[in-house]
């Protein structure tokens, strides 16, 4: 039996282990957590499941369900494109979108029912070890797992395609100006981990049969191994799979298996309290890269940003012209109106719904201080809602307490459970704390059915209402009062030194800890009162319907309540209550539509996230803001405000550069009449430049001035709002970076740009993306102008000194044999010494007919080494000249500082 027990084990972990790979292949390229991956492999074996009936061979099926997987995962990719420069929470919430849409397109067009799917052999054909039967299924995914679990970790370390997944991780900025086509790469990781996502969910479903939330309960579990093994580990999210279903299957034999979900959570805690990165999981060092955001994906916001600035501009603004603390006064007003007359305009059939609707508010508004307010993503929300709810019935059916007298406790009841809980949540990252209090919501229920003596089991409890309070209209004045009550206590909390502190560590945990303040204990306060909102709701819940059962509060119910969130407006108050009504009555109408409620709720978070990041609420004050604008536009005077323009300073007998007459060979590079910047800053203005072919020229200018800003533009990591850039007479204003590098800019951006996971080996090979080497790349021309590098091929480059990473950086860019080599501030943060040595180095550059466009704090230092030079000040060029010419002016006092 023992046998049998560890053999089961190993099996059903060779499945967790092919399931986690497929997570993890995606998140070491993208550092998104894939959770949209249940719903899509699931899908993709139901598309199997529907090429079943034409009586195709078991392999067939197979590669319908692998093709099938990759082609969602390719969908699911182009989906989160869509978010562009996003954050971390859109992303992982827009997963949870995708998930919800899949998850109800199956129940749409096969239904919710169970079916059952064929596998490869009979299930009583094997071989048989010691009395047990050891199917020939079970060893055909025990080899698969293994095949595929050895051929990644080969594709990642020893190929080109793994030097670009590690390049696109670590990296992806600098990765796109070596050439790399980074969104390609994360493409074909999604493609690869959708492929084998539809690979598990065929091995697993046989044994689970088929249905729509089946495997996605799977992947849940399969997610655990994660804990072990860490989120960029292959090897070690495959261990952490095959420990793991020896573990469970050992735990379900010495005590119950109906605690499954319950063993995964006590596993997690315990580890994670112990190394909350995982026990075989290291970060990945990554690059410390600025976030460029692209306007491409921001015109609605910039639109709103633009109109917002007309109406500053004008001073017209009605809303402006009325206090702040009367707008907020006439906008609470309103609120209470309408709390008071809403039964009244409402038809029937939606009176029902009002009581629910503020249990749910409730809730919402609890989970809105976690992911708004703190900056947490839980998903647990539903596991202490039926802390609550039960806390309150068991109260009534066991204590004989009232009902009324229940929800008090349903309060105090989530307060505790959130300081219990919140204990080890807070201490860990926003990737592992989604996934523990994820595997919280899966245990509550388990608990609650297991522990069927004191909760009724799955027939649950009943909660009785005063007579009084039996009809809806009540029981809404009831749910009412105390929503109104916790939403005027959260509001006046979010303006207090409390709620400042919430801000302060979502925007900046160092910066918060710079303050005094502790992130973790300001992180547990958030916790503690979001659990206690929670509670309450999920009693309230239950009294207003008069029962409680653990399928009211399944982890899908934590999953819409981030819905209702995010839809509404995260960190917003009036989101929260727009949220709770969009899910209250979609869960309540989508089937007289015959539509899934996950579905709908799956479409609007998708279709939010993409047109309205900020919510319901941006939308609405998107509209206001416009009209006001247009208002405000009729009204205004229509005579320009003045201007101050900045003082250019050109050089005697000098053309301006717009003026400029080209007599000899048309330049390498041309900058004309540039502007640009971030969202709604600009940073560049009217800026034109020109570099003749071969020669070598500084950049100069105090901080602010524009400088990364304009390299940034010419590598294409900007792009303009007006002007040119021009290369080889090409213009490449809206090229993208990756194709720029292998026409031959190379750029060396602030910071260096190293990989610092990857060998010095592996950082001089990544020049083999600029798409100018056929194999391997000759790395020795670069250690031959750099031979301090040459005994440290083998090393970690984030082991290398300072200079040492400069030289490394400066050499793979040499490496991509550019005809424009663009140097940002190559000797920033090194020693005298090593900033010598680096520009002595550097020497050998001049002469080799390769144009050079150097910025540099040492000013004397640049002009020294540079043929020619501009000054920028304010975003604007104010002086060129040769450099000898520079050096007897007073440029360099009047706009750098330095002493001439």
């Amino acid at each position: 039996m023992q046998l049998g027990i560890l053999l089961s084990g190993v099996v059903t972990g060779s499945l967790y282990a092919l399931t986690s790979v497929a997570v993890v292949i995606i998140y070491k390229s993208s550092k998104i957590a894939n959770f949209a991956l249940g719903g899509t492999a699931s899908l993709s074996v139901y598309a199997a499941y529907a090429a079943s009936g034409q009586h195709l061979p078991w392999v067939v099926l197979l590669l319908i369900g692998m093709l099938a997987g990759a082609a969602a995962g390719a969908l699911t990719e182009l989906v989160i494109r869509l978010l562009g420069e996003a954050d971390h929470l859109s992303y992982v919430v827009a997963t949870f979108a995708l998930f919800l849409i899949t998850q109800g397109l199956i129940v749409w067009i096969w239904g919710p029912d169970n079916k059952p799917f064929p596998t490869a052999w009979s299930t009583e054909s094997g071989w048989r070890l010691d009395g047990v039967l050891i199917s020939y299924n079970n060893i055909l995914a025990v080899v698969v797992a293994l095949v595929v679990v050895l051929a990644l970790q080969l594709v990642v370390q020893r190929t080109r395609f793994g030097l670009a997944i590690r390049m696109a991780s670590s990296g992806p900025m600098t990765a796109r100006l070596l050439g790399l086509a980074v969104k390609r790469v994360r493409f074909w990781t999604w493609v690869l981990g959708g492929g084998i996502g539809g690979l598990a969910a065929i091995l697993v479903t046989p044994s689970t049969t088929l249905s729509p939330s089946g495997f996605t309960s799977f992947m849940m579990v399969a997610l655990v191994a994660l804990v072990i093994g860490g989120f960029t580990n292959i090897r070690g999210a495959a261990t952490g799979g095959f420990i793991l279903g020896v573990l469970l299957n050992v735990l379900g034999f010495v005590f119950t298996p109906s605690l499954t979900q319950t063993y995964l959570f006590g596993i997690v805690a315990v580890l994670l309290f112990v190394k909350p990165n995982g026990v075989l999981g290291v970060r990945d060092a990554t690059i410390s890269e600025p976030v460029i955001h692209s306007t491409r994906f921001r015109r609605i916001r910039s639109d709103v940003r633009e109109n917002a600035a007309s109406i500053n501009a004008y001073g017209q603004n009605s809303r402006n012209a009325v206090p702040r603390r009367v707008r907020r006064s006439a906008a609470a007003v309103a609120i209470v109106v309408l709390i008071i007359v809403l039964p009244l305009l409402v038809p029937t059939t939606l009176l029902v719904l009002l009581p629910q609707l503020t249990a749910i508010y409730i809730s919402v508004l609890g989970l809105n201080i976690l992911v708004g307010y703190s900056g947490q993503l839980s998903v647990g929300q539903s596991a202490i809602m039926a802390i609550g709810a039960y806390a309150g019935a068991i109260a009534v059916a066991h204590l004989g307490v009232p009902t009324l007298v229940a929800i008090p406790i349903g309060l105090i009841t989530g307060l505790i459970a959130g300081l219990i809980i919140g204990l080890p949540a807070v201490r860990l990252g926003p990737l592992f704390l989604t996934l523990f209090t994820l595997v919280l919501s899966f245990a509550v229920p388990e608990m609650i059915t297991y522990f069927d003596g004191i909760t009724g089991g799955t027939q649950g409890l009943e909660l009785a209402l005063p007579a009084s309070l039996f009809y809806p209209t009540n029981q809404y004045w009831l749910g009412a009062g105390i929503a109104l009550a916790c939403t005027v206590s959260i509001y006046l909390a979010r303006r207090s030194e409390f709620g400042r502190r919430w801000i302060a560590v979502r925007d900046s945990t160092a910066g918060s800890q710079a303050t005094g303040l502790n992130p973790g204990a300001v992180k547990l306060g958030a916790f503690v009162v979001a659990s206690g909102l929670a509670g309450l709701g999920g009693v309230l819940n239950a009294s207003f319907t008069g029962l409680v059962t653990p399928t009211d509060y399944s982890p899908f119910l934590s999953i819409t309540l981030l819905v209702a969130v995010v839809v509404g407006g995260t960190g917003s108050i009036p989101g929260a209550l727009i949220g709770a009504a969009l899910l209250t009555v979609t869960t309540a109408y989508a089937p007289e539509i015959s539509l899934p409620p996950d579905l709908i709720l799956g479409l609007v978070l998708l279709v939010v996230l993409v047109l309205s990041p900020a919510g319901a609420v941006d939308i609405f004050r998107r509209a206001g803001s416009r009209a006001a604008a247009i208002f405000a536009s009729r009204s205004a005077s229509t005579t320009p405000l003045p201007r101050d323009e900045p003082k250019v300073r050109v050089f005697a007998g000098h053309h301006t550069p717009s003026e400029r007459e080209v007599t000899g060979p048309r330049p390498l590079l041309e900058i004309i009449d540039l502007s640009a910047g971030y969202a709604e800053a600009k940073a560049l203005s009217g800026v034109s430049i020109a570099l003749p072919e071969g020669s070598v020229t500084a950049l100069l200018g105090s901080n602010g001035a524009g400088k990364t800003t304009l390299l940034r533009v010419i590598s294409g990591l900007v792009r303009p709002s007006q002007g040119e850039a021009r290369y080889a007479g090409t213009d490449i204003s809206i090229t993208a970076p990756s194709a720029l590098a292998q026409a031959g800019i190379a750029h060396v951006p602030e910071g260096r740009g190293i990989f610092p996971d990857l060998s010095v080996k592996e950082n001089l090979s990544a020049a083999r993306f600029s798409g100018k080497h056929q194999g391997a790349v000759d790395i020795s021309q670069a250690l031959d102008v750099f031979p301090a590098l040459r005994p440290l091929l083998s090393q970690r480059a984030g082991s290398l000194s300072g200079g040492q990473q400069q030289m490394l950086a400066v050499g793979r860019a040499m490496l991509t044999k550019p005809r424009l080599l663009l140097l940002d501030e190559p000797t920033l943060g090194l020693s005298p010494l090593a900033a010598k040595n680096l520009l002595s180095s550097l020497d050998a550059i001049r002469g080799t007919g390769l144009t050079v466009l150097l910025v540099e704090q040492n000013a004397r230092a640049a002009l020294g080494f540079a043929d020619r030079a501009y000054v920028m000040s304010g975003g604007r060029v104010v002086a060129e000249g040769p450099s000898a010419h520079l050096l007897d002016e007073d440029i360099l006092a009047s706009y750098m500082g330095v002493k001439a």
